[in-house]
């Protein structure tokens, strides 16, 4: 399992993963594509008709423009970090993260060590997921 996609029985999607990155990125190219109007981010779902519209997009095309570099740049950091962060965490100094997402927004991240374990963490919390008896512990609070 990836990053699988999970429905409550409230019918609200969570994706439960093991990050493998150091740390949870800040922008992310999704992030980015959804904050440009008429990309699903926007109220005109794509249906640009006008000479206004585009002027009126030009702040979002600069901002996106700064995201992506963000994100470029923060992407670059983890790839240089990412060898001695697995090196640490497969002899067991560092923990592995398994990230839980509600709606694709950050809810949760608990740390465990061991990559086994890591992946018994995210099945239990899939497991918790689909059941509807998940925890309400919101965002990075340490595992119990």
């Amino acid at each position: 399992m990836a990053r699988p996609k999970v429905t409550d029985p409230d019918g609200v999607e969570w994706r439960v993963w093991r990050r493998w990155y150091a740390w949870r990125r800040w922008v992310t190219l999704r992030d980015v594509w959804k904050a440009l109007p008429g990309t699903g981010g926007g109220d005109n779902n794509g249906s640009s008709s006008s000479d206004l519209d585009f002027i009126l997009a030009i702040p979002f095309l600069l901002i996106a423009a700064v995201g992506l570099a963000v994100t470029v740049v923060d992407l670059a950091v983890q790839l240089v970090v990412l060898p001695f962060v697995l090196l640490l965490r497969l002899v067991r100094l560092m923990a592995w993260p398994v990230q839980l997402d509600r709606n694709d927004k950050h809810f949760r991240t608990l740390r465990v060590k061991g990559f086994g374990a890591a992946a018994t963490l995210r099945d239990e919390q899939v497991a918790q997921v689909r059941d509807g008896t998940l925890a309400g512990r919101p965002l990075s609070e340490p595992a119990t």
